[in-house]
């Protein structure tokens, strides 16, 4: 529920932008009734009073406006972008230990085309290759530093 103390403010700004044309539309209406039906409608909105200072910098110059065009003139208010966490500080000691792993993994790793090598040597053995494997590992060791096909 938003403070009803709020609320009397909401009024007393709009008292002074509509002057007695805001009594006459809330006339026969119990006053602190009506500011608590207020708060209770404009609940949450106690989080973001740019919002409520939105909708007062935009009431509509003929006329007070309703409790529903109140709350529309807040909907459309622009809110205040979220305020975001530091990204986390990275652990120095596990970002070692990984980038070590991989260096290892790296190293213990058979190369990417290891497939064509062993194929050029079975070749080179006098081992019978289809048409299709001499193509393949030709054609994958074609930019191979000392490659020789």
């Amino acid at each position: 529920m938003l403070p009803t103390n709020w609320v009397t403010e909401i009024f007393k700004r709009m008292g002074l932008h509509y002057g007695s044309r805001l009594d006459t539309m809330w006339a026969g209406q119990d006053p602190a009734e009506l500011h608590r039906f207020w708060a209770t409608e404009l609940a949450g909105l106690e989080t973001a009073p740019e919002v409520i200072a939105h909708a007062l910098d935009h009431l509509p110059e003929d006329r007070p406006p309703s409790l529903g065009e109140f709350k529309r003139l807040c909907a459309v208010a622009p809110r205040a972008a979220a305020k975001r966490l530091p990204p986390p500080k990275p652990n120095a000691e596990f970002v070692a230990k990984v980038m070590a792993d991989m260096r290892e993994a790296r190293r213990s790793a058979p190369p990417a085309k290891a497939w064509a090598y062993e194929l050029r040597e079975a070749e080179t053995r006098g081992e019978r290759l289809s048409a299709g494997q001499r193509v393949m590992w030709r054609q994958a060791l074609a930019n191979e530093p000392g490659a020789r096909a």
